[in-house]
């Protein structure tokens, strides 16, 4: 249930990142959507490629959510899932995950084995 509902706050925020949401309640707020240049629309999920660090329930969740609007996924993960577990997403490396990710989100625990991530690589 907690995985679900996190991811779907995930999507949300991703999705009104890349459509721009907030210039244009802004604006709406502001009361400066009359007479003026209105903001750029922003971006179409499709195509996109999200990378994923950290692929447990999370991460998994938000991949099948993601596969909706036909995004591309990666993912990073302290090991590469077995057949199956991982969908159509394709397991990269930590530097790959970066360099090619149009969005990245990241599932990891809060605890110091996820502090010292990069640390020990």
């Amino acid at each position: 249930m907690v995985n679900d509902c996190t991811a779907d706050t995930a999507m949300f925020l991703i999705l009104g990142a890349l459509r721009r949401l907030n210039a244009p309640m802004t604006t709406l707020r502001q009361g400066i959507w009359r007479g003026h240049q209105q903001p750029p629309l922003g971006h179409n999920p499709e195509g996109k490629t999200l990378g994923i660090l950290g692929m447990g329930g999370i991460g998994r969740n938000i991949l099948r959510k993601a596969e909706a609007f036909d995004m591309r996924v990666i993912y990073h993960n302290r090991s590469k899932l077995e057949e199956g577990r991982a969908g159509a997403a394709e397991y990269v490396t930590f530097e790959d995950l970066l360099e090619k990710s149009d969005i990245v989100s990241v599932n990891l625990p809060l605890n110091v084995s996820a502090l010292s991530y990069r640390k020990d690589r």
